[in-house]
């Protein structure tokens, strides 16, 4: 029995993909440019889809799925023996099922930074968010609702930028969804929404992956970004990151209580980066 468990490990480590990370599967998005937003025809367009060209100059990693509860709650425990005070219990999906791979849900903008954070330490990798441009472990954010600086040249976990986020959810496409048709035909097999998601949220990977492997893109959870909410740029933009200050924060993707088109590539949504909901999650971003 112990030769079998040594056996099954073995195999499990060398056929482990070379982008996993300490417990969610980080997916390689590679660097180039798109066409964010939507075109004035798109069914369900919002006047601040302004459509214009976005280069991503950087590669970058994204997390395969939302970050589930039991990752949450692992770097959690962890940060709360290490510094960090104000971290949410955040919720197991909105029903909480019995077992932990449902998204975190009811977590702010604040503990998202967080507990970035504290995994990037748990991990031995540098933290991303600090209180000023003097990146030192004095500064790093673990608690609080201070003044957000982020360290571009770090290896640590942070939110995606909305530009990321949308790049990597359109995966190479330019219709409403990175699946389906242009208005949605076949979004059923790649997201949850209010029609098919029997109200709840679900585990990460049930649906089919968009075509760079990346799951949940659309529908399931609302996902928390790094920028505040403005208007776009005109003309052609490289690593966009929204306006220096705002009032509320992006969040992408819909969630299972919105209709279908809020789940749409280019759909825009904004809140107070205190605000706590079941509809509210995140996935993680890297560097390469």
């Amino acid at each position: 029995m112990i030769r079998t468990s040594l056996h099954s490990c073995l195999l499990i480590i060398l056929f482990m993909p070379m982008n996993w990370v300490a417990g969610q599967n980080m997916i390689l998005v590679p660097a180039g440019k798109f066409e964010m937003g939507s075109p004035e025809s798109e069914k369900e367009r919002i006047e601040d889809e302004t459509l214009h060209t976005a280069r991503i100059s950087k590669s970058f990693y994204l997390g395969e799925t939302e970050v589930p509860y039991s990752l949450w709650n692992k770097v959690r425990s962890w940060a709360l023996a290490n510094g960090y005070h104000d971290l949410s219990v955040g919720n197991n999906g909105f029903k909480d099922p019995a077992n932990e791979d449902h998204p975190v849900v009811a977590v702010t903008w604040w503990d998202c930074i967080q507990w970035c954070n504290a995994r990037s330490e748990m991990e031995g990798l540098s933290p991303v968010y600090h209180t000023s441009k003097r990146f030192t472990s004095e500064n790093v954010i673990r608690n609080g609702m201070p003044s957000v600086t982020a360290d571009a040249e770090a290896s640590g976990y942070r939110l995606p930028t909305e530009s990321e986020w949308e790049y990597a959810c359109r995966a190479g496409t330019r219709s409403a969804y990175a699946m389906g048709s242009k208005d949605g035909e076949g979004f059923d097999q790649s997201g949850w929404y209010r029609i098919n998601s029997a109200r709840n949220t679900h585990s990460g990977g049930r649906k089919s992956p968009n075509p760079w492997g990346l799951n949940d893109m659309h529908g399931n959870v609302w996902e928390w970004c790094w920028d505040w909410y403005g208007p776009y740029p005109k003309g052609e933009v490289t690593n966009p990151q929204g306006p220096a200050s705002g009032t509320a924060r992006i969040l992408r993707g819909g969630s299972w209580m919105n209709p279908s088109g809020h789940a749409r590539s280019a759909y825009r949504h904004a809140l107070a980066p205190s605000t706590v909901f079941y509809t509210i999650g995140f996935r993680v971003a890297r560097y390469k």
